[in-house]
């Protein structure tokens, strides 16, 4: 079962192009600044089910994080917006490069906060 956090669903593609869209990304070369606390990773992930609100591209969780756009939302809130980590790498150019998904409250980089990757459940 897949579902979409925030409100890109309607620009979602196919896994392969999205990824390839996303080129191959590092973590660590990312800004994390706040992070947030490590979520164990869902039972059913047999696709991803996070998608970049701002550029409507896959997130892999799993690998990669997200930033949550704290506006008081949850991030486990499925209308909570989110962006991929690759995405946040080029913040200054989202607002000209997505207006049709970029909001002005966007802008305040110190509500974005990083979503550590999900970590396997390990059993005892």
């Amino acid at each position: 079962a897949t579902s979409n956090h925030g409100g890109g669903g309607e620009r979602r593609g196919e896994k392969e192009e999205a990824r390839k869209e996303e080129g191959e990304k590092n973590v660590d070369d990312v800004d994390k600044g706040e992070v947030e606390d490590v979520h164990e990773e869902p039972d059913d992930l047999d696709e991803d089910p996070f998608v970049c609100d701002i550029t409507g591209a896959l997130i892999d969780m799993r690998l990669d994080g997200r930033y949550h756009f704290d506006d008081g939302r949850s991030p486990d809130d499925p209308t909570a917006v989110c962006m991929s980590t690759t995405a946040y790498k080029t913040f200054e150019k989202l607002k000209k490069e997505h207006p049709e998904t970029w909001e002005e409250e966007y802008s305040d980089k110190k509500k974005w906060v990083f979503i550590k990757p999900f970590t396997k459940k390990t059993t005892v």
